[in-house]
């Protein structure tokens, strides 16, 4: 009897650990000037430099959650805004692009933030108005 239970032990230990927090900060880019045209579509929003700031800090502040951890925390995601003249990283990396779409999508839903190359798309005029 006891061999059974220490062998039942040994099969619930590994799902009863958590996941392992994350081995390398993730890098997502932040472009607001891409899509953004409102000569040809009025719900383009543009956004002042403040502006930009302010997301990418609001962001950094949820997912970037440990400034001191080499690792960011938790989440380990850090936010840098581009602009459509800076080249493309040399290593996959997520995008966020505003004024693109409707409303907004993604890629996908990556739970536990396994696909580091994921994109999605904001358009917050297009949020508001529908």
């Amino acid at each position: 009897m006891l061999k059974i239970q220490k062998l039942a032990v040994l099969l619930a230990v590994p799902f009863l650990t958590p996941p392992p927090l994350v081995s390398a900060t993730q890098l997502v880019s932040l472009d607001f000037d891409t899509f953004t045209t409102p000569a040809f579509d009025p719900d383009d929003y543009v956004y002042t430099a403040a502006e930009k700031v302010a997301v990418k800090e609001t962001l950094e502040s949820i997912f970037f959650s440990d400034p001191t951890d080499p690792f960011g925390g938790p989440f380990g995601i850090k936010f840098d805004i581009v602009s459509p003249s800076d080249p493309p990283p040399p290593f996959a990396t997520s995008r966020i692009d505003f004024n693109k779409g409707f409303v907004g999508s993604a890629d996908q839903i990556d739970f536990r933030n396994l696909d580091d190359d994921d994109d999605a798309e904001v358009k917050v005029l297009g949020l508001l108005k529908s």
